[in-house]
Order: C-alpha cells, then structure tokens, then sequence
C-alpha cells in the first residue's frame, strides 16, 4: 500500500511539473498579446493546479506518516527481539526469520524515506513555480487593467 503511493505521488509530481511548464508556455503567448476571456481559462487552469498540488501533499503526508508509524514498529520490534534473544533459552528459528524481515523493512524503509524527501522539494519547487505564475497573471491583469484605464481616459 505505501509503496503504490509513493508510485501514485511520482507520477503525480511529474504531472504537476509538465503542467507547470505548459502554463507557463501559455501564460508567456497570451502576455504577448492579452485577451480577457484567456486570461480566466489561466486562472482557471492554475486553480486547478493548486488544487493537484494540495492533494498531493495530502497524500504525501499520509505516506510519511505510514512511514513513521511503520519506522516505530520495526524499531520496537528490533529491540523486543534483541531481549528475547539474550534470553537464557534454546535459538528459535522463528526469532531469526523475524529479525530477518525486520531488518528488510528497515533496509526499505531507509531507501523510502530519502525518496520522500526528495518528492517533498520537488512538491515545494513545484509551488515557487506556481507562485511565480501567480505573479505573471497578476501583472499581466494589472498591466491590462492600467492599458485599459489609459485607452478609456485617453478617449475621453
């Protein structure tokens, strides 16, 4: 369940990140030569972003703590098996397999954790990308709007 999504938010940050780039594309044609009804599809479509980027971290974070919580686990575990271990009593195969398993998860999770991280700052580049998009259409609306007053003051 974790590592399907883990999958889930890698293809997800991808997506995000080519969705990023094709807006920015449109954001810099249309400041080329501004049209009212573009500029909301624009909006529209970085709301949408938004939106992506907010679910994703949502998920993010419930795989993090999965993780954690997983993490905890292994390590209680490790250590009950190292007292049962120092037991005065005959090995039990059993407790071998289980520190065997145990220490597997601990080995996968030490490779899923930095995996995480690193999907965590592309997530945060992601949303300076989207911040500076933000400001694109901000002054691009600004810019029109004063262009606009200018036209109907100068017709005045």
């Amino acid at each position: 369940m974790v590592v399907t999504k883990l999958i889930n938010i890698v293809l997800n940050i991808d997506g995000l990140n080519r969705d990023v780039d094709s807006l920015n594309e449109d954001i810099d044609i249309y400041n080329q030569s501004p049209e009212p009804a573009i500029k909301s599809i624009l909006i529209n479509r970085k709301n949408s972003l938004l939106k992506h980027i907010n679910q994703t971290e949502k998920l993010i974070k419930d795989v993090k703590l999965s993780i954690d919580t997983l993490q905890i686990l292994v390590t209680i575990f490790q250590v009950s098996l190292v007292v049962m271990s120092a037991l005065p009593v005959p090995p039990i195969p059993a407790i071998q397999r289980a520190k065997n398993i145990l220490n597997a998860l601990s080995v996968m999770l030490s490779i899923i954790s930095p995996l995480l991280d690193g999907i965590i700052g592309d997530l945060d580049d992601i949303k300076l990308k989207v911040g500076e998009i933000e400001n694109q259409l901000e002054s691009s609306l600004n810019s029109n709007n004063f262009n606009s007053f200018n036209q109907v003051s100068n017709s005045i």
